[in-house]
């Protein structure tokens, strides 16, 4: 029996896309904190606020657009997304103040959550249903790569040239990603009967689903140590003088989830999740404590890895 064909050439395109897109937050991410402080002075706090406009951003981006993917187009969505992305990027250019950086940076992250939940949705379609779980499979590890590639330039960019040039390689990524996009050739679906009639009130429980919470937590508790060693790597790299090193950072710990992920992969089908969870939060606490300890690039690297 032939087996369905999974590498079409719309499912490269979109996992292109979605790479490219991803390179540019993490690229932006592990820079933005430090950005704000040398061109606005601004406090640590104030820095923090700049890094999580964003992902408040996604996340409004990705509730205001999923339940009307179908009904404006999946490939208009992604569009509309991307195109918004460019304007933010240049919007970086201006320096009206720190007010309009954090309400820049949540507009980008809005951008970012509607491109990304409908290039979800469009994968999702290019699929064969005999061959889901691996297409999810690959298509995610255009993130893994873009969280070695984006942080890797960003770094080594902040290093080696000013944030004009940073911005400039953003702005150019993101009008690539744009054009690459508009390639895209999307199965589109008439809009479902309940998407076309008028919106229910809205109620928490259409959002969440309880049973989802406690992962959830875990999940979240897990990304806030990771979100402060991403937010703040760059600037703890100059103060101890590890820039050079801290550029392999995001590389080192991309190359080991993606060395790991089949080997967990078998465990988890094998002996269930706790074996990997368990130990995978003593290597998490020993790479964050391990960071922090990091006077010289073996040890920072190590954590890279533990992480």
């Amino acid at each position: 029996m032939t087996q369905a064909r999974l590498w079409t050439r719309d499912f490269i395109i979109v996992s292109a896309v979605n790479f490219l897109a991803v390179t540019v937050f993490y690229l932006l991410v592990v820079v933005i904190g430090l950005y704000a402080v040398n061109e606005f002075q601004a406090s640590v706090s104030q820095s923090g606020l700049v890094v999580g406009a964003f992902i408040v951003g996604v996340l409004a981006g990705r509730l205001a657009v999923g339940p009307y993917v179908d009904r404006i187009g999946r490939k208009r969505s992604i569009l509309i997304g991307l195109s918004l992305a460019v304007v933010a990027c240049l919007f970086y250019f201006v320096k009206a103040g720190i007010g309009f950086l954090i309400i820049n940076r949540f507009m980008h992250g809005v951008a970012v959550g509607i491109s990304a939940t409908a290039a979800a949705t469009v994968v999702a379609h290019l699929i064969p249903a005999s061959r889901r779980g691996e297409g999810v499979g690959y298509f995610s590890m255009s993130n893994s790569l873009a969280a070695a590639v984006g942080p890797f330039f960003g770094i080594y960019l902040v290093g080696h040239s000013g944030f004009s040039v940073i911005l400039g390689v953003c702005c150019a990524l993101s009008v690539v990603t744009f054009l690459v996009a508009a390639t895209l050739r999307v199965p589109e679906a008439e809009p479902a009967p309940e998407s076309v009639t008028p919106a229910k009130r809205f109620s928490l429980s259409r959002l969440l689903e309880p049973k989802v919470i406690p992962i959830c937590s875990v999940i979240f508790l897990c990304a806030l140590g990771f979100s402060s060693v991403m937010s703040f790597l760059s600037a703890f790299a100059l103060e101890r003088d590890l820039t050079e090193a801290a550029s392999f950072f995001f590389l080192v710990y991309a190359i080991t989830v993606l060395v790991s992920r089949p080997v967990t992969g078998r465990l988890l089908d094998s002996r269930g999740a706790n074996i990997i969870m368990y130990p995978g939060f003593v290597f998490f606490a020993l790479g964050l404590a391990l960071v922090g300890m990091s006077t010289s690039a073996t040890p920072l690297l190590a954590a890279a890895g533990l992480i």
